[in-house]
């Protein structure tokens, strides 16, 4: 099964396949670390093919995207768990899975509260 938005082609085997999407900054390993999670192989695309950022904006609002999943996305990587660079560094230097995960598990629940709290404001106002 082809999925098309705008040039951008997802190709599906099986209706019930699922398709991951990382975003980050490039070389920071998230390829690698998604392989090594589900012993998969990834296919790696980019989506800035775009020749207008109209385009891109199109791609988002035909897939659902609203002003609170562009906002919430934006807070969730300003809090979001460290690189595992960072979480490997840490590791290293305390010689502690304590710490370590708390590097990692800290900074996720606050992203995924600050989420929380921005999606429940902004659906007890009725902005969305």
């Amino acid at each position: 099964m082809d999925m098309t938005a705008n040039g951008f082609i997802i190709d599906k085997k099986e209706p019930s396949d699922l398709v991951i999407s990382l975003a980050g900054n490039p070389n920071v390993g998230k390829s690698s670390i998604f392989n090594e999670l589900t012993r998969l192989r990834q296919h790696i695309g980019t989506i800035t093919d775009f020749s207008s950022l109209e385009q891109f904006r199109q791609l988002l609002l035909d897939n659902g995207w609203t002003w609170l999943t562009a906002m919430n996305v934006i807070l969730f990587i300003l809090y979001h768990w460290s690189c595992s660079t960072t979480l490997l560094t840490i590791y290293k230097e305390t010689k502690s899975k304590k710490w370590t995960f708390a590097s990692f598990i800290i900074p996720t629940i606050i992203g995924v509260g600050i989420t929380m709290m921005t999606t429940f404001i902004a659906h007890l106002f009725h902005l969305v």
